[in-house]
């Protein structure tokens, strides 16, 4: 529900929301042997947001205000095999936060502003976790709050259309206070950051336009970092989110905007990159073995470094009615992590390459898209000589045609070739189509999907160490005809 008013010295809107998501599902998972497994979630929130802005002269005063609760799922999950229950697993949580900004500015004169932001932000969280596994339990019992005040000068310089700066200098005052009920013990933290972020913004023509964006930062934990005991998050994976020693992470970072825009020839560019830099006093890591994976974290400095580009480049040839677009990006981050208790520096490099083609010929009769994407990923540990790579082409395509304004013909088609670690390849191939035919208030449907009988999908990606490779079943050839009436 959203309320707004907008008068010329005053600005008002509320906004309430909610959302849930509740899945109950059941899975049989064949291993050594058949496992049933089950999960319950139960996932809602609620939340307000309000904006008020009032202009008098030349002070303008505004105020934003967020407020929500969240019960982050409440998970049950249970494993049961033909004679003994695997594991046996319930977990909730409940966030309730706030988080009020009012700011003042004042206007120097014509090129100069001078504004001031105070933000207070308040956040109550609530754990609870317990699990059975053969001989083993485990539980967590964690609450507190987290409270900060952040005081935000900012200046702006403005001498005309084509140049603009903006500095802001934050700084944050926090107090932390969380309990492990089932210890007794307290984790009190007061802390004080501050922070610089400064924007720069160059225009030198019409068509082409920069940002330059400059900043530190320190970001700080959360009850996260408290949750000492391990949790279930498959059955065959546990996870512990914390050390008891809250995560503080100290970042610089430089990002650059260029954008190109020509609406008379329908051409258009567009490039970000992104530099970041920083280090944290915690290292993730994991211990595997053939029947579990166990992650968890310690207490030790961590540094990393991430760089990440994109080009995108469009045009648009109106007499055939088609858009040309192709993108590439390229993502490399270097981070230490644990394996078997050891740390080990690991890189990671992606390439991605897209190219699209979209068409409507025939005043919209046809509408035609077509994609093709293929991506590298490389993941280095110069210290014990490893160097994996994952190779991934995806072509899909997708056709429309209309014979009439009541008709419509439509098909698709997708194809994913994937080579991991010792070459091996997956290939999957889908097609798909149907009709939809529209008279009145009713719409009548016939589509099929995976006519191709391709009965199993497979990916694989890089996380941390490792590398996940992921097969899933597929339901062969389907058909179905559907009736929808509309009033």
């Amino acid at each position: 529900m959203k309320f707004e008013n907008n008068a010329p010295t005053a600005f008002i809107s509320d906004k309430f929301s909610f959302r849930g998501r509740f899945a109950d599902n059941n899975y049989s998972i064949v291993n050594s042997g058949d496992v049933l497994q089950d999960s319950r979630t139960d996932d809602y929130n609620f939340s307000n947001s309000l904006d008020v802005t009032i202009r008098k002269g030349k002070r303008i005063v505004s105020f934003h205000s967020d407020m929500a609760v969240v019960t982050t799922p409440v998970c049950r999950i249970g494993a049961v095999d033909d004679e003994s229950t695997i594991l046996a697993q319930r977990g909730k949580a409940l966030s309730f936060t706030t988080s009020e900004k009012i700011g003042h500015s004042w206007i120097l004169g014509n090129n100069s502003t001078l504004g001031v932001n105070l933000r207070f932000e308040s956040a109550y969280d609530k754990f609870k976790s317990g699990f059975t596994a053969a001989n083993s339990t485990s539980d967590n019992n964690v609450d507190g709050y987290d409270l900060q005040a952040i005081v935000e000068p900012e200046y702006r310089y403005r001498p005309g259309t084509r140049f603009n700066l903006k500095v802001t200098l934050p700084v944050t005052m926090t107090a932390m206070r969380f309990s492990d009920r089932l210890t007794d013990r307290r984790y009190p933290i007061e802390k004080t950051d501050f922070g610089v972020r400064t924007v720069l913004n160059f225009k030198p023509t019409a068509r082409l336009s920069s940002t330059l964006t400059l900043g530190r930062t320190v970001r700080l934990g959360g009850i996260k970092d408290y949750i000492t005991n391990p949790v279930y998050v498959t059955y065959r994976r546990q996870r512990t989110f914390g050390s008891g020693m809250l995560n503080s992470t100290e970042s610089y970072s430089a990002m650059a905007n260029i954008f190109f825009r020509d609406p008379i020839t329908a051409f258009f560019v567009t490039f970000t990159g992104l530099y970041r830099f920083g280090h944290s006093n915690r290292i993730s890591g994991s211990d595997v073995t053939a029947d579990n994976v166990i992650s968890s974290v310690e207490n030790r400095r961590n540094s990393s470094d991430m760089l990440n580009a994109n080009l995108s480049v469009s045009k648009n040839m109106r007499p055939w009615r088609t858009t040309f677009t192709i993108d590439g990006n390229i993502n490399s981050l270097r981070r230490k992590v644990l394996r078997q208790q050891k740390p080990y520096s690991v890189g990671n490099l992606i390439y991605k390459i897209h190219g699209a083609v979209t068409s409507t010929p025939f005043n919209g009769a046809i509408d035609l898209s077509v994609n093709a994407w293929y991506t590298r990923s490389i993941q280095k540990i110069a210290a014990i000589g490893l160097r994996n790579n994952v190779n991934d082409i995806v072509a899909q395509a997708s056709l429309s045609v209309h014979p009439s304004k009541n008709l419509e013909i439509y098909s698709s088609g997708y194809w994913n070739h994937v080579v991991v670690v010792n070459d091996t390849s997956k290939e999957s191939f889908f097609i798909g189509g149907g009709v939809k035919y529209h008279t009145g208030h009713f719409d009548f449907e016939l589509s099929g999907k995976n006519l191709t009988n391709c009965r199993s999908y497979s990916y694989s990606y890089f996380s941390e160490s490792d590398i996940y490779s992921y097969t899933f079943s597929l339901r062969p050839i389907e058909f179905l005809a559907s009736v929808k009436y509309t009033f």
